[in-house]
């Protein structure tokens, strides 16, 4: 059921696109990627969200260094999607 609508957005995505096998949209993504997790490249990083306006107001900010210009140690806090194995996505 599932793999049948991420199916028929895949191919909607497509047609408004115009390419055979679009980028895949990221709520579909996630989506597929609960799924079937073996699908995906997942990295740990430290992740924040800047809300004071100091270096990028609202952006979310992934850091991939282990530790801040400051010395202190950045423990990775989420997950990311760094790369999808597009065939078998479509397959699912």
């Amino acid at each position: 059921m599932i793999g049948t609508l991420l199916r028929a957005r895949l191919n909607t995505w497509s047609r408004i696109s115009g390419e055979i096998r679009p980028t895949t949209p990221p709520d579909l993504a996630a989506m597929a990627i609960a799924i079937d997790p073996s699908i995906a490249e997942l990295t740990p990083y430290y992740v924040v969200v800047e809300t004071a306006g100091t270096h990028t107001r609202g952006m979310t900010l992934a850091d991939r260094r282990r530790y801040s210009f400051t010395g202190e140690l950045h423990e990775p806090n989420v997950t990311v999607t760094t790369a999808i194995d597009n065939d078998r996505y479509r397959d699912l």
